[in-house]
C-alpha cells in the first residue's frame, strides 16, 4: 500500500504570525533561521569558532512562495531551500523551510502466508515513511552542552558556523525517513479436537511482536549524536521532540482467542 498527503496555507486571518505560519507552507513544518550550504575556514572570514579560527560560510538564500516575490505583501509568503548560495552574513534571520514535519509518503507491505489448511498463518507488517523532518532537543542539548566531539574539537566550518546562524540541521533537526518491521507474528489455529474437549467452537494461539527492527533510516546521527529512533519526536507547532520523550517502544504480545 502507499500513500501520500501533503497540505497548505492558503490562507492567514492574523499578522504578524510566527516564521512557520506563512502562506504557501506546509502545516506543520521545520524551519531554520539560515540554512549552511558550504563553509570554509578562511583568516579573513567572519565567524571565529572557539579557538579563534575563522570561518566563511555561504548560506541558501530560499526561494519565496510568493507568486511576485517583489510585491509588497510577499512577506506573508513562506520561504523553502533551494535558492542561491550566498554569503551568511548577508542575509540574517532567513527563515528558510527545510520540509514537513509530518510523513508526506508512506509505504506498507504486509505479507501473510499459510499452512496446513490455513491452520498456521505467519504475517508479518513492513513501513516506510519519507518527507518527514523532526527536531530532537536531546541532541540539540548534547551539542549545546558540549557533550559531542564535534562541539569539542569545533574543527568542522560547517557546523561552527550552522551553530552561529542557526543552523539547527547542525545540532537537532534531521530527515526523518526510515523503514521498520512493524510487526511479525505466527497464529496456529488449534486442533478441533482439542477445542471441543472445553466446549469451544474454534480457538486460536499468535505470538507477535512490534517494532522489533529498523530496517532503514535515511540519517543515522547529527555531527555524531546518534539518532537512536527516527520516530523519536512529538507532534507541536514545528514538529520538535523533548529531551523527556521516548521513541515508540517494542512490545511482544501472546493471543488467545476462543469462540464458543
Amino acid at each position: 500500500m502507499a500513500d501520500q498527503i501533503d497540505n497548505e496555507i492558503t490562507e492567514m486571518a492574523a499578522a504578524n504570525s510566527p516564521a512557520s505560519l506563512a502562506l504557501g507552507l506546509p502545516y506543520r513544518n521545520e524551519l531554520n533561521d539560515d540554512y549552511v550550504v558550504s563553509a570554509t575556514f578562511d583568516p579573513a572570514g567572519p565567524v571565529p569558532n572557539a579557538f579563534g579560527q575563522r570561518i566563511s560560510a555561504l548560506c541558501d538564500e530560499g526561494v519565496s512562495l510568493a507568486p511576485d516575490p517583489s510585491a509588497p505583501d510577499a512577506s506573508r509568503y513562506g520561504r523553502v531551500v533551494g535558492g542561491i548560495a550566498v554569503p551568511c552574513q548577508t542575509i540574517p534571520n532567513r527563515n528558510v523551510v527545510v520540509g514537513s514535519a509530518f510523513a508526506t509518503y508512506t509505504f506498507s507491505v504486509a505479507p501473510r502466508l499459510s499452512f496446513f489448511d490455513d491452520r498456521l498463518q505467519p504475517f508479518a507488517l513492513a513501513e516506510g515513511q519519507y518527507g518527514r523532518w523532526r527536531g530532537a532537543n536531546d541532541k540539540e542539548y548534547i551539542h549545546v552542552y558540549g557533550n559531542s566531539k564535534m562541539s569539542r574539537l569545533q574543527d568542522d566550518a560547517a557546523w561552527v558556523c550552522g551553530y552561529a546562524v542557526g543552523d539547527d540541521t547542525k545540532r537537532s533537526l534531521f530527515d526523518a525517513g526510515f523503514w521498520k518491521l512493524r510487526e511479525l507474528g505466527l497464529r496456529y489455529t488449534l486442533p478441533a479436537t482439542f477445542v471441543q474437549r472445553i466446549g469451544a467452537d474454534r480457538a486460536s494461539l499468535a505470538l507477535s511482536g512490534r517494532n522489533l527492527w529498523t530496517i532503514w533510516q535515511a540519517q543515522s546521527d547529527i555531527y555524531g549524536a546518534t539518532i537512536t529512533d527516527p520516530e523519536f519526536g512529538a507532534p507541536s507547532l514545528d514538529g520538535d521532540g523533548n529531551f523527556y520523550e521516548t521513541p515508540p517502544l517494542t512490545n511482544i504480545s501472546m493471543t488467545l482467542r476462543v469462540t464458543f
